[in-house]
């Protein structure tokens, strides 16, 4: 996990190497680059080692054909990929991406892991830009006078050029707690799309998996074995954020190692006393928990406002970004998270059981599902994005296309919010139940196979069940409650939405 800036814009100068560094160190504790220059290009790169650490693979990273390559992620099938095209054996995912780079026409979508990267090659054009099939990596750009900026972050980019905040981005955010069809924050800056490159167009397109044609055998246990196995992969300590939810303890289950445990809340909830007791009858394994003060929380929240330079989502990603910390002050640098699950194979009960039991789609019902303002206070283009959206795939049951919509749009914002909270604590997030083989399974399950009458996600709780018994597998999904209300000393609401629109304006007047 890494974090880089690249920009053949003459408006970048060696004066912005502290604010490019001050902007994403954070997202490289390990050590910087410092600002590169390489055929009028400018480039940086911070560095969180975790494969082949050695600083023979730091970054920029030459290739034996002279290109360079800027990368931030994993490839996890380096070893594989690297034995298929006569790549010289290497312990690290860095020199085998640049070399399979340097083939001509190499397919992307042979790569299976997590990732963004810019490659440009010896005359000084730039071949990639390219970002992983699901969106886990960030990576935006910005375009002016025919120049291009490159970026992990957009904080650095808008710092540079003065980008203004965009007021259909804060429009969403207050409807969505994302940006999700405006990209980003910022006036110009946008995102490049999940299973695309920014040069070449798009290698992986999720609705081609939508067809309908179900294949209910598909065996998931050996699919969920294989890919918790696949995210170990490191040379450095890998732990696992726990909650009473099915999903992390399913990794943790699969997982072919003990994975010490973090768990923490502002309150005692019940994902904590669920790790009191689990670290009771497990006293071989190390779990740890926080409970977390007022105070640490308001105070961890400006630091991130301030430096991500946007507002945060949901009021989790403090308690994520304290639990990182934690674990990086004990020597890790990866966790795994069970994210993914939830929107491969239907798991948010309330809007995917409506869907599976609504025959024909409606936008407005759709919306009274999923969003965090009244109908009659979202602004009309937010709307008509909506509907442009979802016309294309009218052809798609009403469950499918909310499950289209999940993948597609919401879980890259889920994606961008773990991955920023994560790493303002110096630590790589993992989501072993979010990748490609597991995706192909969830899409070859029917609605019938994913949802019952109370529950979705079906599959994945009968296996909990086996393992955990039919209470734990089918209890209520709980999501993470952080009481927003109290925080701020105001009195407490029983309404989502007004919950919500505190924690919108806090972070807002923060922002600003």
């Amino acid at each position: 996990m890494c974090g880089f800036f690249v920009s053949n814009d003459p408006f970048v100068v060696e004066d912005h190497e502290d604010l490019i560094c001050s902007n994403l160190r954070f997202r490289g504790p390990d050590g910087n680059s410092g600002l590169i220059l390489f055929k009028e290009w400018k480039l940086f790169h911070a560095r969180l080692a975790i494969i082949a650490p050695s600083s023979v693979y730091n970054q920029p990273f030459f290739s034996e054909s002279g290109s360079v390559l800027i990368f931030n992620g994993e490839i996890l099938n380096f070893k594989e990929l690297a034995l298929l095209y006569g790549i010289s054996p290497s312990n690290s995912d860095t020199y085998v991406l640049a070399s399979l780079l340097d083939i001509p026409c190499f397919n992307l979508s042979e790569l299976d892991g997590f990732f963004s990267f810019v490659r440009i090659d010896h005359n000084g054009n730039l071949t990639h830009c390219a970002r992983d099939k699901f969106g886990v990596k960030p990576l935006f750009y910005f375009r002016r006078n025919g120049y291009i900026t490159i970026s992990s972050e957009p904080n650095v980019i808008c710092s540079i050029f003065s980008n203004p905040l965009s007021q259909a981005a804060l429009d969403e955010y207050r409807v969505f707690r994302s940006p999700i069809f405006s990209q980003s924050y910022y006036h110009g800056i946008a995102s490049v799309s999940p299973g695309t490159c920014l040069v070449n167009g798009s290698y992986f397109s999720a609705l081609a998996y939508f067809s309908e044609d179900y294949m209910p055998e598909q065996d998931i246990v050996s699919c969920l074995q294989a890919s918790v196995t696949s995210r170990l992969i490191a040379d450095s300590s890998v732990g696992l954020l726990f909650s009473a939810g099915i999903d992390s303890n399913l990794v943790n289950h699969f997982s072919s190692r003990k994975l010490d445990k973090l768990c923490g809340s502002v309150a005692l909830s019940s994902d904590l006393e669920y790790a009191y007791s689990y670290g009771d009858l497990h006293a071989n394994e190390k779990v740890y928990t926080s409970l977390i003060s007022s105070a640490d929380f308001l105070n961890t929240l400006n630091s991130m406002v301030r430096l991500r330079k946007e507002p945060l989502s949901v009021p989790n990603e403090v308690v994520l970004a304290l639990l990182a910390a934690q674990w990086s002050s004990l020597g890790g640098k990866v966790l795994l998270s069970g994210e993914g699950a939830d929107e491969f194979f239907g798991g948010y009960d309330r809007i995917f059981r409506w869907a599976y039991f609504t025959e024909i789609f409606d936008i407005y019902s759709f919306i009274s599902h999923y969003a965090y303002a009244p109908i009659d206070k979202i602004p009309k283009h937010i709307i008509q994005n909506l509907q442009s959206f979802f016309t294309p795939i009218s052809h798609l049951s009403c469950f499918e296309q909310v499950r289209y919509f999940f993948i597609v749009k919401h879980l890259p914002v889920l994606f961008r919010r773990l991955d920023f909270s994560l790493m303002f604590g110096g630590i790589e997030g993992r989501e072993p139940l979010a990748s490609f083989s597991l995706f192909k399974v969830a899409m070859s399950c029917s609605p019938e196979c994913l949802m019952n009458t109370t529950h979705g996600k079906v599959p994945l709780r009968i296996i909990a069940e086996s393992i955990y018994g039919s209470d734990f597998a089918f209890s209520p999904k709980v999501g993470f409650p952080v009481n927003i209300s109290q925080l701020l000393g105001l009195t407490s609401s029983d309404s989502r939405i007004n919950d919500y629109d505190k924690w919108f304006q806090l972070n807002l007047d923060l922002l600003v």
